[in-house]
């Protein structure tokens, strides 16, 4: 009982204050497409407000003192969550009294009643006629001036969400999923405190007739309230962490982040920052990097500002450090209108690095004040130390020679076969023979390199040791002797057709240069005849090979 009883205080106390006005997007319920201009298409969403609060919502045409409506799309495609399209600022101008929401109690047009909604359709939230800039409006506060003043419309695309034809056309975006969101922003909202509920947002399609490639609904995705858009980023995937950015004394921005990894040593770090009402903004990121990490690929993404708002359409700068990657945009002191990450805007930053991730504090630099929030997220931690490569595994007569290359030096280096430790070798080793081997059998070996006392990933290798027939080298049509019919037999069977070819080419190879040509015959000419001229090679009589070569032996006679 207890507990029930400060579960109804908490209710009474963090719910909506008495005397506070909320208002909702209770549901995004229409659709516009507008056509295109050259390769800009043109949106907008129908958007259903609801005052869940408990007190009036000031709703006055002709005056600050009425709502202004935001639009965006976005665009999930291969794990990016992107703001793809924005559009200028509805006015309201008049509120019905309607029950989409709640029971409504009615009032005339200058305000929104206690639990009651008011639609305004695609169209109406398309036209182009009062629709107002976004750089009049400060979101924290709600507040901008009014009558607006702004440059003539372009025909058809102006002031809309305008969409750049690759972001939405279907065949350009194999398996992308889109979602609209609409934000009202109004005064008596935010200074009641209830500026982080206003946005709402719902999954659309995109009909591939590039006419239009016009926004379609899909069934049974519903209208998810009191939520930006980000949010979808993590219903599709549940490793997205989103964090809360809180600008002191200010507004909110959300960071969302996920890294994947991509190859053995390869990690695709993505971020998505979007602010929801900060007035003041944001002009950096930056993520901490452990020494000795490597980042590729850095990029920034961003839709520019169109329909003529003064912000600057600039690429943020990035820059990689030993200690930290960070993305900028020219400061507030030096250019007002700089392209800083404004309210209901999304940026997006992304890297790939050859480090895993570890828990990390970012920090976003403010914009238009001096100072930086602190942020949890992921970044790269400590690379991974480099693992030995290209081993090998060579079976001779009597050992397995096994090799293998170290990029840097270890603490010590542990040799085992089937499992069993056999040896421990210095950390610049490269080699290792194991003369305890026999012919005709198998052996599996690993590898394993020590950091300090911490074994790290083995390496493997697998070998049948041949079984190395017994030959006399230079008995070529093995008789059992070398002598001067064995050069004969070689120049024979190279150049005679249908002359007998040797059974086993490494006896043939006389001078052990790995082949069986003329120069054998040669060699062993001058090793018969001419003084002092070097003997044939090993083996002298019937013994193995001691040379690993490619030559086949297929049976010798003369050798039981």
């Amino acid at each position: 009982m207890i507990r029930l009883g400060m579960a109804l205080i908490l209710v009474v106390v963090t719910g909506p204050a008495w005397g506070q006005t909320d208002v909702i997007v209770g549901d995004l319920y229409d659709l516009g497409s507008w056509g295109n201009v050259g390769d800009i298409y043109a949106y907008s969403v129908g958007t259903n407000a609801c005052n869940v609060g408990n007190e009036e919502l000031l709703w006055i045409s002709d005056t600050p003192e009425h709502p202004v409506i935001g639009q965006e799309l976005y665009r999930y495609n291969d794990g990016r969550f992107e703001q793809v399209a924005f559009g200028w600022l509805k006015h309201a101008f008049c509120a019905l009294s309607l029950s989409f929401c709640d029971p409504c109690s009615p009032t005339p047009c200058p305000t929104l009643g206690v639990g009651c909604s008011d639609p305004y359709g695609a169209g109406l939230n398309g036209s182009q006629t009062n629709t107002g800039p976004r750089s009049d409006v400060n979101a924290y506060t709600g507040e901008y001036p009014y009558p607006f003043t702004a440059p003539p419309a372009e025909p058809i695309i102006g002031r809309r969400m305008q969409a750049q034809q690759a972001h939405v056309d279907p065949a350009q975006n194999s398996g992308a999923r889109y979602f609209v969101e609409a934000h009202y922003v109004t005064a008596d909202d935010a200074t009641a405190g209830n500026g982080e509920n206003n946005v709402s947002w719902r999954e659309v399609a995109i009909n591939p007739d590039p006419a239009e490639f016009a926004l379609e609904f899909i069934a049974g995705e519903e209208t998810t309230r009191e939520l930006p858009a980000i949010y979808a980023w993590q219903d599709i995937d549940s490793t997205v962490e989103i964090a809360d950015v809180r600008v002191p004394g200010e507004g909110l921005i959300l960071l969302g982040y996920q890294v994947t990894q991509t190859g053995t040593n390869s990690w695709h770090y993505e971020y998505a920052m979007y602010n929801m009402n900060s007035d003041v903004s944001a002009g950096r990121f930056e993520i901490p990097v452990s020494t000795g990490v490597t980042i590729t690929n850095a990029e920034f993404f961003h839709v520019p500002y169109h329909s003529g708002e003064p912000y600057s359409t600039a690429d943020w700068s990035v820059a990689v450090g030993a200690n930290s990657i960070a993305w900028t945009t020219t400061p507030y002191t030096i250019d007002a209108d700089a392209n800083a990450l404004r309210w209901s805007r999304m940026f997006n930053y992304r890297f790939d690095a050859d480090a895993p991730p570890t828990t990390v504090t970012g920090e976003v630099g403010l914009f238009k004040v001096t100072g930086a929030v602190g942020v949890t997220t992921l970044g790269p931690g400590d690379p991974p130390t480099p693992m030995i490569t290209d081993i090998t595994c060579v079976g001779a007569p009597t050992d397995v020679q096994i090799s293998w290359t170290n990029p840097i030096v270890y603490s010590q280096i542990e040799v085992r076969r089937a499992g069993q430790l056999i040896a421990t070798v210095p950390g610049d080793a490269t080699e290792f023979v194991d003369d305890t081997t026999q012919q005709g059998q198998s052996y599996n070996y690993t590898v394993t390199p020590f950091e300090g006392p911490d074994p790290l990933t083995a390496v493997s290798c697998f070998v049948t040791v041949p079984i190395f027939p017994d030959f006399t080298r230079g008995d070529v049509n093995d008789d059992g002797s070398f002598d001067v019919s064995d050069p004969v037999f070689v120049l024979a069977s190279l150049f005679v057709i249908g002359s007998p070819q040797p059974t086993c080419e490494d006896a043939a190879d006389a001078n052990d240069d790995g082949a069986f040509d003329i120069s054998d015959a040669v060699y062993s000419l001058f090793a018969l005849f001419v003084p002092g001229s070097p003997a044939t090679p090993a083996p002298l009589s019937c013994s193995w090979d001691p040379t690993i070569d490619t030559l086949d032996c297929e049976s010798v006679m003369a050798c039981p």
